[in-house]
């Protein structure tokens, strides 16, 4: 961890974290950390066309829903980090990137502590989050689409959290559906479960509407 410097753009910085990680199909794949540049902060940089092809590298292919993904992403990362920044992390910015078909989400390096994390230690910050969290309307629902891997989400404003829910769940069974035949059995179970398990479960807590 580096102290409190200035880089060549005049831009402070503030405990700085490196990784030696290198990507296997990076261009620096063999390389020494240290004699690796880091990109001129405020310019253009490259991203390996190689690299683009792995499913864990945070690229979102162009022919994708990528730029309302990585949107939703970014803004939903910032609403989260308001409320809990120490247990998420900071994100700049996203974008498309100028010479790949693809977006980018940049967001702050953090080493990843204990996997998986200690059960009450992280249900406690998962609460915080809930409990502390504000909506700017007074209504639950969010500001731009967001996604759950590449299926987008409810995200409209509701005034009670059980109608919000059951939009939800039934946004994703519906995109199932179109997807696939899960039979007659699935459509009971569906009713089943939108008409008495899910108001009678969420209808008597008191923040619901």
């Amino acid at each position: 961890m580096t102290s409190k410097a200035e880089n060549d753009a005049g831009i402070e910085t503030d405990g700085l974290v490196i990784s030696d990680y290198v990507h296997p199909h990076s261009v620096h794949a063999g390389v020494p950390i240290e004699e690796i540049e880091p990109p001129p902060v405020g310019k253009d940089f490259e991203v390996d066309e190689a690299v683009l092809d792995d499913p864990h590298c945070g690229i979102i292919p162009f022919d994708s829903p990528g730029e309302q993904m990585c949107q939703g992403e970014l803004e939903s990362l910032k609403a989260m980090y308001a409320v809990v920044p120490t247990f998420i992390p900071e994100v700049y910015k996203w974008g498309h990137l100028k010479s790949g078909p693809a977006y980018f989400v940049l967001a702050e390096f953090r080493q990843v502590g204990q996997q998986p994390p200690d059960p009450p230690r992280f249900t406690m910050r998962v609460a915080e989050l809930h409990y502390n969290s504000k909506s700017p309307n007074g209504k639950f629902g969010f500001h731009v689409p967001t996604f759950h891997g590449n299926l987008p989400t409810y995200t409209d404003w509701e005034a009670s959290w059980t109608v919000m829910y059951t939009k939800i769940l039934g946004r994703a069974m519906d995109i199932d559906q179109s997807k696939s035949d899960p039979g007659p059995a699935f459509a009971a179970d569906r009713r089943l479960l939108f008409d008495y398990v899910i108001p009678r479960l969420l209808h008597p807590l008191p923040w619901q509407e």
